[in-house]
């Protein structure tokens, strides 16, 4: 935010209501101050979410606006750093190791479904969420499901650092820690869900280095926050 703006503009704020429209409105009225003098980050749940309201401001000053998911923006700051996993060289990394495992006869628990067609991708979505959450292996417990999981989450992340793969944990990492050194744009969340541990420490940290914040929440006024909404994740920094 160029000197002068942040009279115009509230640094650090957050918005819920009942109605789509409304919480659109106020991004609105925050965003309209910056048009035209500073870039804008805006990351939505999906890309045609933000496009849609990028498309509804008035003014040329849209050019400066930035629009990703989460995700997205993360792929961006992760940049060279990260060579993506697609989901199927995620399941076929799962399905490696799991075989080598399995032969090798350290397979406890697994080993009587170790060879079923579905298991590669259970894992590969089981070990994505462990890796998600930030959980090693070292703290899975000693029991026979989680010492079979801890021995095939160890051998994952030791092919994906040999093929030089990041998956969407690798990727939210990356991006997070190439944050700490991000210049910063203003920055608004438009009903971002945070589904993750990883997903919010990546917000978490673009946020700390926003000069300006603005994050809306779409909630039935009856409700409680929903956990994983931007706004609860994001409280302790707006």
């Amino acid at each position: 935010v160029r000197r002068g703006d942040e009279d115009r503009v509230q640094v650090r704020a957050v918005f819920r209501s009942p109605s789509a429209q409304v919480a659109l409105k106020a991004a609105a009225d925050w965003v309209a101050p910056l048009l035209g003098h500073s870039e804008i980050v805006v990351l939505a749940a999906t890309r045609a979410a933000a496009d849609e309201f990028v498309r509804s401001l008035p003014g040329p000053g849209v050019f400066g606006v930035h629009r990703y998911t989460v995700v997205q923006f993360a792929a961006v700051l992760a940049g060279a750093r990260a060579v993506p996993a697609t989901r199927l060289a995620s399941e076929a990394i799962a399905a490696r190791v799991t075989h080598q495992a399995h032969k090798a006869g350290k397979l406890a628990y697994f080993g009587p479904v170790a060879k079923m067609p579905g298991f590669p991708g259970a894992l590969a979505s089981t070990l994505s969420d462990l890796r998600l959450a930030g959980v090693p292996a070292s703290q899975l417990g000693d029991s026979a499901v989680a010492s079979d999981i801890a021995i095939l989450l160890e051998a994952y992340e030791r092919e994906l650092a040999a093929r030089g793969l990041a998956d969407l944990p690798a990727v939210l990492r990356l991006a997070a820690e190439e944050a700490r050194g991000w210049l910063g744009l203003p920055l608004l969340l438009l009903d971002v869900p945070l589904p993750s541990r990883a997903h919010s420490e990546f917000v978490e940290t673009l946020a700390a280095r926003s000069p300006a914040v603005f994050s809306t929440e779409v909630s039935p006024a009856s409700d409680t926050p929903k956990p994983g909404q931007a706004l609860d994740k994001l409280r302790a920094h707006l």
